[in-house]
C-alpha cells in the first residue's frame, strides 16, 4: 500500500501565518503516511493557470521533507496555488531508482498519484496506442485517461470516457489527478483503497489522506462523517471551494 496526501485550495490571498500552517499540515500528512510506503516520496504543486511542479526522490518521507529542494518548492506557494499532491511509495512494480516510476506520475498534461496495484498494465499497454515511459503499473491509469482532451467534451461525456477507461483496469486503486488542460478541475477515484478527507472552512481547503487517523487527530470529530464511500468518483472545481461548504462538481459510481 502507498500513502496519498493532498490539499485542494480555493485560489485566494492568505496570510503568511496561514501559508505556514498549510505547509506544516501538508508535511505532517506526508510523514503520517510514511508507514504506508518508505521506498520513495514525491510532491506535485498545481497552479491556477495550469503550471505544474513535480519533485520526487527514492527516499522516505522523513528524509524527503528535510531536503532543501522540498523546502524551496513549498516556499513557492502563492494565491495562485490550487493544489498540493503528495505520495509515499511502497513499490509493487518498478525500481524506485527510476525517477519515472515514482509519484506523482507525469503523463502528458496529467499529474496523478495512485495507491494500489494494477494487474493488467502490460496487457493494456500492448492493446492500446499509449506510450510507456516507466515500469510502474500506475502509469497506465494516467496514460489511458490522457488520450482525450477534456476541453473537447462536456462533463457528461468526460465522465463516460473516464468510466470506460476505469473499467479496463484490473486490480486495486484509489487515485487523484489533475489535467492542466482544465487546470481548475481535479478528479478523485476511490475504488477499493482507503481515502479520507476534511473540509476546513477557515482555509477554504479540502485535505485528503490515506491515513484517516492523521485527519482525525488533526481536525477532530468532523472527520468522522467525512469518509468517501468506496466505488465512487468525484470531480472537484477549485472555484467552488470559495463557497461556504465544499461542492462536488459531479460524483458518479465506478
Amino acid at each position: 500500500m502507498c500513502g496519498l496526501s493532498a490539499i485542494f485550495l480555493s485560489p485566494q490571498k492568505r496570510t503568511m501565518l496561514q501559508w505556514d500552517k498549510l505547509r506544516e499540515i501538508f508535511t505532517e500528512c506526508l510523514l503520517a503516511n510514511e508507514e504506508k510506503g518508505r521506498e520513495a516520496c514525491g510532491i506535485g504543486i498545481v497552479y491556477r493557470e495550469g503550471h505544474q511542479i513535480i519533485y520526487k526522490q527514492p527516499i522516505s518521507a522523513s528524509e524527503f521533507v528535510k531536503t532543501s529542494k522540498y523546502q524551496e518548492i513549498l516556499s513557492l506557494l502563492s494565491q495562485n496555488t490550487i493544489a498540493l499532491l503528495g505520495h509515499t511509495r511502497k513499490p509493487t512494480k518498478g525500481n524506485r531508482y527510476n525517477y519515472s516510476n515514482n509519484h506523482p506520475i507525469h503523463s502528458g498534461h496529467i499529474i496523478g498519484i495512485h495507491n494500489g496495484h494494477i494487474k493488467n498494465d502490460d496487457q493494456l499497454f500492448s492493446e492500446y496506442p499509449i506510450e510507456r515511459s516507466a515500469e510502474v503499473d500506475s502509469e497506465v491509469i494516467f496514460q489511458l485517461i490522457h488520450q482525450a482532451d477534456p476541453k473537447m467534451m462536456d462533463l457528461h461525456q468526460y465522465i463516460g470516457y473516464l468510466k470506460a477507461n476505469i473499467r479496463k483496469l484490473k486490480g486495486n486503486y484509489t487515485f487523484i489527478y489533475n489535467d492542466n488542460r482544465v487546470p481548475n478541475r481535479f478528479v478523485v477515484i476511490k475504488k477499493n483503497r482507503p481515502l479520507s478527507y476534511h473540509w476546513d472552512k477557515s482555509y477554504r481547503s479540502l485535505f485528503f489522506s490515506t491515513s484517516y487517523v492523521f485527519l482525525r487527530k488533526k481536525f477532530g470529530r468532523p472527520v468522522i462523517a467525512e469518509k468517501f464511500p468506496y466505488n465512487y468518483g468525484y470531480i472537484f472545481d477549485i472555484n467552488l471551494l470559495s463557497l461556504p461548504a465544499p461542492s462536488v462538481l459531479q460524483s458518479f459510481p465506478v
